[in-house]
């Protein structure tokens, strides 16, 4: 047989009640929870009078505990305020985020670094700063390596356009270059950079000041770094492959050469531009 305040309450909105009904309905149904009440309670009307009892309070938001069911809302509200103390001891700091809106804020935030991380700081920005840099440079010799074999093609082109029988027409410039002229190939050479000479508007492009034409790539002379080198090809005694030689100067252009366009590069690298040029 259910309890009484079973069949009292369980039909009964609670809610509804008016502030001093629920207060006594929460009185009655306390009692018959702590056993002061004559009638028998089962585990089953338990449950149903421990949820009544809790549909009297306002505080739906927040269920009751145990402590509170037993002894009352008073006797629990003793420990709820000992851990909300506990936990809020073990809080951990929190370090507010700086706004970054004035140049006081900027130093108030770096207040906080201490020398081996000013260090550290520092010296990334080196690193960073010298790989920039480093890149800018090597993007810069690139792009005037690739000037340079663009004159030395501009050349190849000229020899490939005006060599062999062309340099024995009548009225051939520079005429330094016609093979009837009795002059050798540093004559020649120095009449092609010349006023009226097809090279006249070339330059190096490393270094405006340095020859546009050098005899070799010389490690010990760092301004034949950017200029551009012919060379002769012949083939020695004893061998059947053509070898190629720097000019000396004292060559007659009287005959047809075999020749060699190269540039020397930076580091003295030697870059082809083209091979087997007969002019």
């Amino acid at each position: 047989m259910a309890h009484p305040l079973v069949g009292k309450y369980e039909t009964t909105d609670l809610t509804a009640l008016s502030p001093e009904d629920r207060v006594f309905a929460r009185t009655e149904i306390k009692d018959a929870l702590s056993g002061k009440s004559k009638a028998k309670l089962s585990p089953e009307d338990r449950v149903i009078l421990l949820r009544l009892w809790m549909e009297t309070f306002e505080r739906a938001a927040q269920p009751a505990t145990v402590a509170e069911i037993v002894n009352g809302p008073a006797a629990a509200a003793a420990p709820r305020a000992k851990a909300s103390v506990k936990t809020a001891t073990r809080r951990m700091p929190s370090v507010p985020i700086p706004k970054f809106t004035t140049l006081r804020a900027v130093f108030r935030a770096l207040s906080i670094l201490r020398l081996p991380d000013l260090i550290f700081i520092c010296c990334g920005a080196a690193v960073t700063f010298a790989v920039i840099m480093l890149g800018i440079h090597a993007m810069k010799e690139a792009h005037r390596i690739e000037d340079v074999k663009r004159e030395a093609e501009a050349v190849v082109a000229w020899i490939k356009e005006n060599g062999g029988d062309k340099r024995a027409e009548e009225g051939f410039q520079p005429a330094a270059c016609i093979k009837t002229s009795g002059e050798n190939w540093k004559t020649c050479l120095a009449a092609m950079t010349a006023e009226g000479g097809p090279m006249l508007d070339k330059k190096n492009h490393f270094d405006n000041s340095r020859d546009f034409f050098a005899p070799k790539c010389d490690m010990s002379n760092p301004d034949t770094v950017g200029t551009i080198i012919i060379e002769k090809g012949a083939v020695p005694l004893g061998s059947t492959s053509l070898a190629y030689t720097a000019f000396d100067g004292t060559e007659s252009i009287a005959k047809d050469l075999t020749l060699r366009v190269i540039v020397c590069g930076r580091g003295f690298h030697l870059i082809k531009v083209a091979t087997d040029l007969t002019f």
